[in-house]
């Protein structure tokens, strides 16, 4: 079509002369001109709106960021809310109240390993622990660390209190789906924080959502619990077992200490922490450091006399805590592990290092002081 024009404005040029010819040369480049200049007012616009849709949308994507931001603090505050209706108006159906009960029953209010908890649930823990330490530590089994006496509740109203609300808002998203979920009320989970003295009472609350339309309760853990449902948190244990141990300092003097900061712990509830920390989080590491030590090639083994308070032999019966540590030209890490034993015999290297058959002439070859 573009020839056929250009061949008719050809013809259309033949029969003129040469000021005709001129004329419309001059008003073609007069159109070419403000054409050009439509052009580049077209470019400008184009230019300026290209400009402006960028910041249309930087200022989209900040609103957005803005918006979420205020979603996740409107979802904070109606649970926060929430907690404040129902205390005081109560639940709004029967139905609900009896869910949430149902829920709360779950929960242990006090703790399981204190001195005024329950006799049965700090036996059934001790039950527990000896199962697996029957073999390893017969210490424990000589140990009756029942409370004795008037058992009084531990107060901790005198600290001051820090809250912290400990939930994800995408990840429970990712969970249950985008607005298939809401707040009902928040779990507490109450810890003594210990740092470098500055006590004070840790209060953790953890969301109870309903999910779906079948308004399902789901009860979203608390990460990390040192001990479940005690109020023992990492820094309060480590400071004890560090003055136990590294200070000499025994857990009748250090029930002293914590009334200094406004709370009582007893020396019972305190022997119950450590002895349920040992069982569950330390014996897995000390295991873990005989399997290595048993590698080694180079090893020191020596006892020592142990006088035990709790011992169902004969008055007077010796026991023993014998030491195992790796020589100084091993290779790795130096380790040194301690093992109760009520005898000195070799029953109990014949134990702790098993039949492997180089330990055998070993035993043979070997002398140990």
């Amino acid at each position: 079509m573009m020839t056929a024009t250009m061949e008719a404005f050809r013809r259309s040029l033949q029969g003129k002369d040469g000021a005709e010819i001129t004329e419309i040369a001059v008003s073609l480049f007069r159109a070419k001109k403000e054409l050009e200049i439509q052009l580049q007012e077209f470019r400008n616009a184009s230019s300026a709106m290209a400009l402006e849709y960028q910041q249309m949308k930087d200022e989209v994507r900040g609103l957005r960021k803005e918006n979420e931001s205020l979603r996740k603090q409107n979802m904070h505050l109606t649970g926060i809310q929430t907690i404040q209706t129902n205390d005081l108006f109560g639940r709004s159906t029967e139905k609900t109240e009896d869910l949430l009960n149902q829920v709360a029953s779950e929960e242990q209010s006090q703790d399981p390993l204190a001195e005024h908890a329950r006799e049965q649930d700090t036996k059934s823990i001790q039950r527990e622990n000896r199962k697996r330490l029957k073999r390893i530590i017969p210490l424990f089994e000589d140990v009756d660390s029942r409370s004795r006496g008037k058992k009084k509740r531990m107060d901790l109203s005198a600290l001051p209190v820090q809250n912290f609300f400990d939930y994800d808002i995408d990840d429970l998203n990712r969970r249950f789906g985008e607005g298939n979920w809401r707040f009902v009320y928040w779990k507490e989970d109450r810890k003594v924080e210990l740092i470098r003295r500055n006590t004070y009472l840790k209060v953790t609350y953890t969301p109870i959502v309903s999910v779906g339309l079948e308004h399902q309760l789901v009860r979203i853990p608390t990460e990390n619990a040192l001990i479940p449902k005690s109020v023992a948190s990492p820094s309060l244990l480590a400071q004890i077992m560090l003055d136990w141990k590294r200070m000499y300092l025994p857990l009748y003097r250090q029930e002293f200490d914590p009334e200094r900061f406004g709370f009582d712990l007893s020396r019972q509830t305190m022997s119950n922490w450590i002895g349920y920390v040992t069982h569950t989080h330390l014996l897995p590491v000390y295991e873990y450091l005989c399997s290595l030590l048993k590698r080694y090639r180079y090893q020191h083994c020596d006892e020592t006399y142990w006088q035990v308070v709790l011992d169902e032999r004969k008055p007077g019966a010796k026991s023993f805590i014998w030491v195992h540590r790796s020589g100084e030209h091993s290779e790795g890490p130096q380790i040194v592990a301690y093992c109760y034993e009520k005898t000195r015999g070799t029953d109990h290297r014949r134990s702790f290092y098993g039949t492997l058959p180089e330990i055998q002439a070993i035993f043979l070859s070997v002398t140990f002081i």
